[in-house]
């Protein structure tokens, strides 16, 4: 059977060390195959690749199609299992119709992808001319696709094959940018009695996938708590804040220490009773906890200092910002604190900004920017990622839910996303581009759990080569 080369190509793939940062070696063995077929191919710095394929007998004058998926994967393994992923094979294992690895991740999240593509280069069905393209570092932050050469790609169509559910296709996805609000921090002497304050058991999550939920944020919930004790008249000097570690995650733990001349037992009342009120909002995160106990610390920042790092927390938006008119529950724009700290005496507050277009990211940025100078921090801007709003009319997909319908006899289920995705960067690159995702069904991905049903991989196979002598 044809869909054996997927197969051989998705094993040859695991063989070879291809974690973001490190896809080089994988890069190699795609240059020595387009070299053994006679492709030609482009590799930037990084080790992007775009491959062309000419067009086979009798489509040369079709329109141009580009295939497009990434190289690298999430590196993770089970606990107290050594693994070197930088050098070592991925232990492959298969078993009751799926693939997956021995303790670690199995990374067909992309390697799925880039079998098809190989496979199809290797058996060359009918097909129009195509541009292949080979992305590294998707799962870092999209460097890869940021630093492509977009003059490469001359196509209207292109089918990503970076989904992870078959017969699911995404419409939409959000862009994305990053703030960064810095604030010098002067400690002094503390002679006055610590405490510290946490939050914690919070679901927390991905900033693209729950923000939409209404969880609670644990950086917003301290600052909340801490700006409660002001309004109500007592003494509050940060020593010290902690909540989040990545701005796309919302964070599920937060704490702060802080001194007071005021009453130890006065100040946990009203903690308490500023605590049981907000409980009562956030039904989905029945598991919060605070906790308020007495320590040592030796230095504490200023009253102004303080007040600040905690307004700025306080007045900033959070979450949602605004939603679909067209898709039910689905959010266009959305802003998450995801790291507060005051490490090495800087107060650092970093969000990540989504939205499906530039003019909405800009002005919440903005609204960030003039929060974050009031309040004297410096604010950074960076890694600004293109989004990709929903399109009623899409004549590639179109095409591809009514080849579905008739080769398994059931509906494609279409999928907008509030996360990033490359689509979004191609979509800003060539605004006129007619995209369509498509995947194998994988589960648990960048987990040690993570399994690829191996039938939903071949089905992707044939569907994308027929598909492909079509267009």
């Amino acid at each position: 059977m044809l869909e054996r080369k997927a197969d051989y190509y998705f094993k040859k793939i695991t063989s070879i060390p291809h974690g973001s940062y490190h896809e080089a070696w994988l890069a190699d063995y795609i240059a020595y195959f387009c070299d053994e077929h006679d492709y030609r191919y482009v590799r930037d710095a990084m080790s992007n690749m775009v491959v062309y394929a000419p067009a086979t007998k009798g489509y040369e004058k079709h329109e141009p199609v580009a295939l497009q998926a990434h190289l690298d994967m999430v590196c993770e393994s089970k606990p107290g299992k050594v693994f070197d992923f930088d050098n070592e094979p991925i232990p492959l294992k298969k078993a009751k119709g799926y693939y997956f690895a021995d303790g670690t991740t199995l990374g067909a999240d992309d390697a799925a992808g880039v079998a098809i593509i190989l496979a199809l280069l290797d058996e060359c069905p009918p097909h129009p001319d195509l541009t292949c393209i080979f992305t590294v570092q998707e799962e870092v932050g999209l460097l890869g696709v940021n630093a492509l050469d977009q003059s490469l790609i001359n196509v209207k169509k292109l089918i990503s094959l970076d989904d992870d559910q078959f017969g699911v296709t995404t419409i939409s996805c959000a862009g994305s940018r990053y703030v960064r609000l810095k604030k010098d921090l002067h400690p002094e002497e503390n002679r006055d009695p610590a405490y510290r304050l946490t939050v914690s058991g919070l679901l927390g999550g991905h900033s693209g996938d729950e923000i939409a939920h209404g969880r609670a944020n644990a950086a917003l919930l301290v600052a909340r708590l801490l700006k409660h004790l002001l309004d109500e008249g007592f003494d509050v000097r940060l020593a010290k804040l902690y909540a989040g570690q990545k701005p796309n995650a919302i964070p599920n733990f937060g704490e702060a220490v802080f001194a007071s001349i005021s009453s130890d037992d006065h100040l946990q009342d009203s903690l308490e009773e500023c605590f049981a009120l907000i409980q009562g909002e956030y039904p989905d995160d029945s598991n919060i906890k605070m906790s308020f106990e007495e320590v040592e610390w030796n230095d504490v920042y200023p009253g102004d200092e303080s007040d600040a790092i905690i307004n700025a927390i306080y007045l900033n938006p959070n979450g949602v910002m605004t939603m679909s008119p067209e898709i039910k529950g689905h959010p266009l724009t959305s802003l998450n604190l995801g790291i507060a700290n005051t490490e090495n005496h800087v107060a650092t507050l970093h969000y990540c900004v989504r939205a499906e277009n530039d003019n909405e990211k800009d002005f919440v940025c903005d609204r960030l920017s003039t929060l974050g100078y009031l309040f004297g921090f410096s604010v950074e801007e960076f890694a600004n990622a293109g989004g990709w709003r929903y399109e009623k009319h899409s004549p590639l997909r179109k095409r591809v839910k009514s080849l579905y319908k008739q080769m398994f006899k059931k509906q494609m289920k279409e999928v907008a996303m509030h996360a990033g995705l490359e689509a979004g960067i191609f979509k800003a690159a060539h605004p006129d581009l007619d995209i369509v995702t498509l995947g194998a069904q994988l589960e648990h991905i960048h987990t040690y759990h993570e399994r690829m049903n191996i039938q939903s991989f071949h089905d992707l196979y044939r569907f994308v080569k027929k598909l492909l002598g079509e267009l």
